[in-house]
């Protein structure tokens, strides 16, 4: 996606679509009815919402993004090692690949700003 227009389009209509299928019957699940997720910051309320995420049958994490790499070592207990996630240094990554559906972002604070100068106090 080229803008941030067409990703929030797209963000949309995809969770419209989520939101309505149960009304259409619960039926088998196939690949196309689950939402293929990938987590970028994988710290403790990134491990708290995958968690929760993952209990929703529709939802399959596929990656994860984390620089820290003894954080990304403390995250992944034995259950979430079940999943077996494509790990990436790179956030880059994650968002340039295209079987990936939707990313929960569990940054701090002081990445939700990259690419702006900083300000020194």
């Amino acid at each position: 996606m080229d803008s941030r227009r067409e990703f929030l389009e797209a963000s949309a209509a995809a969770l419209t679509v989520a939101a309505t299928r149960p009304l259409f019957g619960a039926g088998i699940q196939g690949a196309n009815d689950r939402v293929r997720m990938a987590i970028i910051g994988t710290g403790n309320r990134g491990g708290r919402v995958f968690d929760s995420f993952c209990r929703q049958k529709d939802c399959q994490f596929t990656a994860a993004a984390e620089v820290n790499k003894a954080r990304l070592d403390s995250w992944m207990t034995p259950a979430r090692q079940t999943f077996k996630l494509d790990v990436v240094g790179d956030y880059h990554k994650i968002l340039d690949r295209k079987d990936i559906d939707a990313v929960l972002i569990a940054t701090p604070d002081h990445w939700h700003s990259q690419g702006r100068a900083s300000k020194t106090v």
